[in-house]
């Protein structure tokens, strides 16, 4: 496993031979691929070192990653996030109606960002 830490962020590794991205902080992790077999043969030599939970999905920093394939298209979802803070200010989930809060939009060409 040859990773390297990438300069913009001390959190983010990179496998230049097969594309592996990591990000790590403190007990989160989150791999990304082209190829998901790179990603079960890491997570496999993982295991062999540590031992890892895998709760399936993709989450990271209490946020949930959904894709819709069809149209390249990414979500964060935080909802469980916010169900699990309401208790704490006496607030009742089923009272509140949920907000969209999007972000600008962005495609991703050649590495770069381009609106």
């Amino acid at each position: 496993m040859e990773f390297e830490q990438i300069p913009s962020d001390p959190c983010v590794f990179r496998n230049h031979t097969t594309g592996v991205l990591i990000g790590i902080y403190v007990d989160d992790r989150l791999i990304a691929a082209k190829n998901v077999l790179e990603i079960h043969k890491l997570k496999a030599k993982f295991a062999e070192y540590f031992n890892i939970k895998d709760p399936g999905g993709s989450k990271i920093l209490g946020i949930r990653i959904t894709r819709e394939l069809s149209n390249r298209t990414i979500y964060l979802h935080q909802s469980a996030y916010n169900k699990q803070m309401l208790p704490q200010y006496d607030m009742d989930h089923e009272a509140i109606a949920p907000t969209r809060a999007p972000m600008a939009s962005y495609n991703v060409r050649n590495g770069l960002f381009a609106t």
